[in-house]
């Protein structure tokens, strides 16, 4: 029969710590040796080995009966105690406790996996993915963490609102960063721009081409891109209708930016935007040879760059008569 640990044997100083931190033990028949030997088996305690145990792996959870010295806890017990070489009693006996709180896991209040002693946010809430550190973690860093953020993929440096979504001032639909018109009136019917539709350039009359340069009212782009809007359409059918009706003409598309940004890649974008409005009419019946392009970047401003409106008139596609 294997003896498990008496007072002598597991020492005075150990024992009254033991009976500090633990409570009062239960005490054992004598087992043939001097001094009762002492288990630690109260509801209580038999818990909180429980956690040490599920902590360590060695207990499952769901798998046993909570504050309980069931099967499963037993078999646990007897786990631990062969792995540190001690008696096998699959009891919480004095031996058994004072290896098991020598293995404590650290305390962690927010239960996020880092302990106490290391977390920045000891208060993360219940279920928020944190680093190491113990902080709510913002993986497309917009500033709202991932457990509230209902846009996670959000491109840097984009405004968001406070779930972390484009944000969107007037609520018109448009995000800020691609509202040509910031401040429409709640309720207003608005296009691609975020401008009201009753604004939308009208596509009646052909342009009529001179050499003198004309801007393309409407001609549009959408954020950093040389892809055109939809509100382009009108006025780029318009003005592939005028060149068919004058095949004799040569025409230059030039494209401009405002001065936000690099020059070299406002030159670069620019002239991809002319390429797109020559790319456009060409697929609608102008041949490709009639067609110049050019990208000017911020070159020869129409308006003033320090406010909004002057950007976005600065942001235009001109086209001259060459020939």
């Amino acid at each position: 029969m294997l003896k498990r640990l008496s007072v002598p044997v597991l020492g005075s100083a150990l024992y009254l710590a033991l009976v500090g931190f633990w409570g009062s033990p239960a005490l054992a028949l004598p087992t043939g040796h001097d001094g009762p030997e002492f288990v630690y088996n109260s509801a209580e305690q038999v818990g909180e080995a429980q956690g040490i145990l599920e902590a360590l792996g060695y207990l499952k959870a769901g798998s046993y009966q909570r504050r309980t010295l069931d099967n499963a806890t037993r078999g646990a017990l007897q786990s631990f105690q062969r792995t540190h070489t001690l008696p096998q009693t699959a009891q919480v006996d004095g031996e058994t406790l004072a290896e098991l709180l020598q293995h404590r896991p650290a305390a962690d209040s927010d239960g996020d996996g880092v302990p106490d002693a290391h977390d920045r946010c000891p208060n993360t809430p219940q279920g928020a993915k944190v680093d190491s550190r113990g902080c709510p973690t913002d993986a497309d860093g917009d500033g709202v963490t991932d457990d509230r953020d209902r846009c996670p993929g959000t491109p840097r440096g984009t405004k968001v609102n406070s779930e972390g979504c484009p944000a969107d001032a007037d609520g018109d639909g448009v995000t800020d960063e691609r509202d040509r018109c910031p401040d429409t009136p709640h309720g207003t019917k608005v296009d691609s721009r975020g401008c009201p539709e009753e604004k939308a350039p009208a596509a009646a009359a052909a342009p009529v081409v001179t050499k003198t340069p004309l801007v393309l009212e409407g001609v549009t782009f959408e954020t950093n891109s040389a892809r055109l809007t939809a509100d382009s359409t009108p006025v780029l059918d318009r003005v592939a209708e005028s060149l068919k009706a004058h095949p004799d003409v040569r025409v230059e598309i030039a494209g401009y930016t405002d001065s936000t940004g690099s020059h070299a890649v406002n030159k670069s974008l620019s002239k991809a935007r002319a390429e797109s409005v020559r790319d456009y009419l060409a697929a609608h019946g102008v041949a490709a040879s009639r067609m110049e392009t050019e990208g000017r970047g911020p070159d020869n401003p129409i308006a003033d760059n320090k406010t909004a409106a002057g950007r976005a008139k600065n942001r235009r596609v001109e086209m001259k008569r060459i020939d």
